[in-house]
């Protein structure tokens, strides 16, 4: 299987979603995997998680897969809690529903 890792830095924000989309869409059409190493990014709001969901959904239709390189930790982790997909590191929801929040799958 052909994978490859992208590490993102900076910002995943509104500001930059359509330039992150677009090197997202170039690496996915290099690959079977796609793994999305997000432990330097400095800022996610809710329109970097929509981008990540859109990602994972247009590999999943294209018979790919994303995942995640590390359980999600700083900035990623702070935006899936205010966005409400899991709670902190010390509350009971803290493993989120879905194992891809979990830096699985």
């Amino acid at each position: 299987m052909t994978e490859i890792e992208v590490l993102l830095s900076g910002r995943l924000t509104i500001n930059e979603a359509k330039a992150w989309r677009e090197e997202w869409i170039n690496r996915l059409a290099e690959c079977e995997q796609l793994v999305v190493d997000a432990r330097e990014l400095a800022a996610v709001d809710t329109a970097g998680l929509q981008l990540l969901i859109a990602l994972r959904r247009s590999a999943e239709q294209a018979g790919k897969q994303v995942r995640l390189a590390a359980p999600p930790a700083g900035a990623l982790l702070t935006a899936l809690v205010k966005a409400g997909f899991r709670g902190g590191e010390e509350s009971e929801s803290a493993k989120p529903q879905d194992p891809f929040w979990w830096g699985k799958d």
